[in-house]
């Protein structure tokens, strides 16, 4: 019987909203779980608008839907994960048309405010989630979520550095074992 290989599930970094909008560039390419407040959808368009609120903020993200089966409400509590990108053209069009542009005025205003050093006429560096999961959270405390995920970095953090230390230690005892049947060796 031949041996198949396991598939390396992806289940996504946790990021606040105003993460990406802070330092675009870090989390693109990445995959990423997000949760907030879908304020706009455009069913057709496979388009979306994630809205979070924290420590007196707003922020925004752009989602693409496509391969997503949604039956959200807008203001629904979404959690969303997928790979962070940006906006660009799609391929084989004539016409300049990205994600962005089909977002209404008013919603895409919002989105562009929120994010720094963006070129807003040609808006070319807006990020946007190829979400390709998608769950309900409504009822979520959001205080208590970044209380949770703040937890999760300090432990992770922490398990790294110890992580680091174990390896170090490791090898310096198979270097030392070496060195001792080097020596037996010439004795």
């Amino acid at each position: 019987m031949e041996r198949m290989e396991l598939l390396e599930i992806i289940h996504g970094t946790p990021v606040f909203l105003r993460e990406i909008n802070q330092d675009t560039p870090q989390w693109i390419g990445k995959e990423i779980r997000v949760i907030g407040s879908l304020i706009y959808h455009d069913i057709d368009a496979e388009i979306g608008v994630l809205q979070q609120y924290l420590d007196g903020r707003e922020s925004f993200l752009l989602v693409d839907m496509n391969l997503v089966e949604t039956s959200c409400n807008n203001r629904s509590m979404i959690e969303l994960i997928g790979t962070l990108a940006y906006d660009l053209p799609e391929s084989g069009s004539i016409i300049k048309c990205t994600k962005c542009s089909r977002v209404p005025k008013n919603v895409r205003r919002r989105l562009t405010d929120t994010i720094i050093n963006i070129d807003i006429p040609d808006i070319p560096d807006l990020p946007i989630l190829k979400s390709r999961i998608i769950r309900n959270v409504q009822g979520i405390n959001m205080s208590l979520y970044q209380q949770v995920i703040k937890l999760r970095r300090q432990f992770d953090c922490r398990f790294n550095e110890m992580m680091e230390k174990n390896n170090e230690m490791k090898s310096e005892k198979m270097e030392s074992k070496v060195k001792r049947k080097k020596v037996k060796r010439f004795e």
